[in-house]
């Protein structure tokens, strides 16, 4: 019983944190997603967009879309690993 009322009170904080960020989100430009690229950008500048995409858990494809609504991000391309493309990603 008493651990009902633990979870409850929890999903009731995560809730409302949730929705308090998702608000400030909005206010700033911003997407849920694109606070978590951008803080793992501050710390990983210049990180490959295949590994930044795996950190954030979503597929490379998904990160390329989010990246291009962003104007502060930008993708520069090299061309590694056997003649593969690589894009790496600045804040």
């Amino acid at each position: 019983m008493i651990h009902d009322k633990l979870f409850l009170a929890l999903l009731g904080a995560y809730s409302s944190h949730a929705d308090a960020s998702r608000t400030e989100f909005i206010n700033l430009g911003l997407t849920e997603a694109q606070p978590k690229i951008l803080y793992i950008l501050k710390r990983a500048d210049g990180i490959i967009q295949k590994d930044l995409a795996e950190l954030c858990s979503i597929r490379p494809s998904t990160l390329t879309v989010m990246l291009s609504k962003n104007r502060i991000i930008y993708i520069k391309t090299h061309v590694m690993y056997l003649e593969k493309n690589v894009h790496t990603v600045y804040i």
